[in-house]
């Protein structure tokens, strides 16, 4: 993410007083940081923490992220393709399903998936508008207009708006600096991607994205003061491993960042109605102190 191989080479921005105690990259270069957090909770809130519940979620058709690809010309090498990113709350029918069962999506290219308007140039005045039978309000506002194909690896750039949807609640990630690397591999008349996705997640985005999880114990979310968040945020301060900001990199700032990285696989699917459960409200409203999402 930051052209830096941390150890042996410097790290790119100034670590925290507290740093964590191994901050070298994964092997490669890989940023991402967030696993580390996320491992040493996993036990604390395994639907939270542990990439399999995420898999589960999406297997029975719960949520899911979508990639639409256009201007593909079929080959190894293509200069310039476009590459848009669409959140999902689950497949169609999830809108009257009352949390009940759903068909499980078979990955096949007939699944019909909902599209969260969040998603959309047109926000939620496309609520309810069907992008199968008419694209015009389905313009996406997350995309690259420049991603290409070198030796068949889809490289896209894209900020992304990830929500994934737990039992605890919907954690909310806001990737900046999006970067996709994925292996296109030709399935029928479309392709099939296998890749990773990484980014930066600013620490004040990620603290007010984790406040949507319900606490364990008690009625409330993980606002300021409850203690999980707390002893979450003093987690994340100490892995701070990145600048927001790609253009800071190097300057010796202080890290204010984490990175992440996530390896997916990817099948042909449709895109169906758009989509919201319900508008989200964040639930913390009597935290008046922005510090309460900063690290000290």
């Amino acid at each position: 993410m930051d052209h830096t191989c941390t150890c042996p080479g410097p790290e790119s921005c100034v670590p925290p007083a507290n740093a964590s105690g191994n901050r070298c990259d994964e092997p490669g270069g890989r940023d991402n940081a967030t696993l580390g957090v996320f491992t040493a909770y996993s036990a604390v809130a395994p639907e939270a923490f542990q990439p399999g519940f995420v898999r589960t979620q999406i297997a029975m058709g719960r949520y899911t992220f979508l990639l639409k690809l256009q201007n593909y010309n079929g080959t190894p090498n293509d200069r310039e393709v476009i590459v848009s990113f669409f959140v999902s709350s689950g497949v169609e029918g999830v809108q009257t399903s009352d949390g009940g069962d759903l068909p499980p999506p078979t990955f096949d290219g007939g699944d019909v998936w909902t599209v969260d308007p969040l998603s959309l140039l047109s926000g939620v005045s496309a609520n309810g508008r069907d992008c199968l039978v008419d694209a015009t309000p389905c313009a996406p506002k997350y995309s690259d207009g420049q991603a290409y194909v070198v030796d068949g690896l889809l490289v896209a750039h894209i900020d992304a708006p990830l929500r994934i949807g737990l039992t605890m609640g919907t954690f909310h990630m806001d990737v900046k600096g999006g970067v996709m690397v994925a292996r296109l591999t030709r399935s029928g008349a479309s392709f099939s991607l296998a890749g990773d996705y990484g980014g930066r997640l600013q620490i004040g985005d990620l603290l007010r994205g984790l406040a949507f999880f319900r606490a364990p114990v008690g009625p409330g979310f993980l606002c300021p003061g409850v203690p999980l968040f707390d002893n979450l945020k003093g987690k994340l301060c100490e892995h701070l491993d990145l600048r927001g900001q790609q253009a800071e990199d190097g300057r010796e700032l202080p890290c204010d960042a984490l990175s992440t990285s996530l390896s997916f696989d990817a099948y042909p699917a449709q895109l169906g109605h758009v989509w919201q459960p319900q508008p989200e409200v964040h639930p913390c409203t009597n935290v008046p102190d922005a510090a309460a999402y900063r690290c000290p």
